[in-house]
């Protein structure tokens, strides 16, 4: 059991880590990299187009 959660924990905190950016080398690879883990693989490839537009507000709007 405390394993698991050990795991589980861990699989949080990366993935946190990749919608904050963590480890990114610059603003938009940072954006990018949090959009990813905010957004699922079908909705970037059925809406390449709102993504874009969505990353490019991210980066004129930094938080």
């Amino acid at each position: 059991m405390h394993l698991r959660l050990h795991t589980t924990v861990r699989i949080i905190l990366i993935q946190l880590g990749k919608m904050l950016g963590w480890g990114s080398l610059s603003p938009e690879s940072a954006a990018r990299r949090g959009l990813e883990g905010a957004t699922s693989g079908s909705y970037r490839a059925e809406h390449p187009e709102e993504f874009d537009l969505i990353l490019r507000w991210r980066l004129a709007v930094p938080l």
